[in-house]
């Protein structure tokens, strides 16, 4: 067990996110990316949403119904850079027409 990111508060948005392309799992704080917590993390198991708090304030959970806080599209825009410099140098073959 360790200590990740700051200590959150009322009103305070926390989300976790998973990143495929590297096994990572990430952690963002009102909207600002916080880091990984865990790279090359075995995906192939099942995970289970919890949150441990210890208080009594209300906590509410979004599982993709509302927009997120967290902007995806910089981390999306990099995964599709990193494919297409991954395959780059593999040849591409178009289907003839009959």
């Amino acid at each position: 067990l360790r200590r990740f990111g700051p200590n959150f508060g009322v009103g305070d948005t926390v989300g976790c996110g998973i990143d495929y392309a590297n096994r990572g799992i990430f952690f963002t704080h009102n909207g600002v990316f916080l880091g990984y917590a865990w790279i090359n993390a075995d995906l192939g198991q099942s995970l289970y949403p919890t949150i441990g708090i210890d208080t009594r304030c209300f906590v509410s959970a979004n599982f993709g119904d509302r927009p997120f806080e967290f902007d995806l599209g910089p981390l999306s825009e990099r995964h599709e850079k990193w494919i297409a410099t991954a395959f780059s140098g593999f040849p591409v073959s178009v289907p003839k027409k009959y």
